[in-house]
């Protein structure tokens, strides 16, 4: 029989006014760090924070979004790839395709990137693009002709910048 209450040989998953440790979050969820509290004897500790990044969109002729995210997600020559704060890190040639940008909030950014590459370290994520443009700047029926006239012109590149546009311009 134990005296003193229950062994520990391991690290408890409950946070601790000490801990500074993300908790770990169910699969597919977001990770959240608490914040420093007391807890248990009728105190009542603050809600969690979610853990965010910097991120910066730049195209070759402009800044296209700056702010910060709980997480990123983006297509790289190596794959997909989503980065959350606290991420390794990583730099990667970006594949042309949408890029999705979830706020703290709620929102979501997205935007056709063509070309270019990202660097993540310090929790800052850098996406340096060829050609990028947000969602909300697309015209959509100019896209669609775009992909129409590359379709009857057989040229895949240009094929497939229509395509990831009008992607990103559907998908908001």
């Amino acid at each position: 029989m134990l005296r003193g209450g229950p062994v520990r040989d391991r690290p408890s998953l409950c946070s601790s006014p000490l801990d500074t440790a993300p908790i770990a979050p169910p699969v597919g969820g977001t990770l959240f760090f608490p914040k420093p509290g007391l807890h248990g004897a009728g105190i009542k500790t603050e809600e969690p924070t979610v853990a965010e990044l910097h991120v910066e969109l730049v195209a070759a002729d402009r800044k296209v979004w700056s702010g910060e995210a709980t997480i990123v997600l983006a297509r790289t020559k190596s794959g997909d790839i989503g980065i959350q704060a606290g991420h390794t890190p990583v730099l990667g040639v970006m594949e042309s395709d949408p890029v999705t940008i979830r706020q703290a909030d709620g929102t979501t950014v997205v935007a056709a990137v063509h070309g270019g590459f990202l660097s993540f370290a310090n929790n800052k994520l850098s996406i340096l693009a060829e050609v990028a443009e947000l969602a909300d700047e697309i015209d959509v029926e100019r896209a669609e002709r775009a992909l129409a006239e590359a379709k009857s012109e057989q040229e895949a590149a240009a094929q497939r910048r229509a395509a990831v546009r009008l992607q990103a311009a559907t998908n908001r």
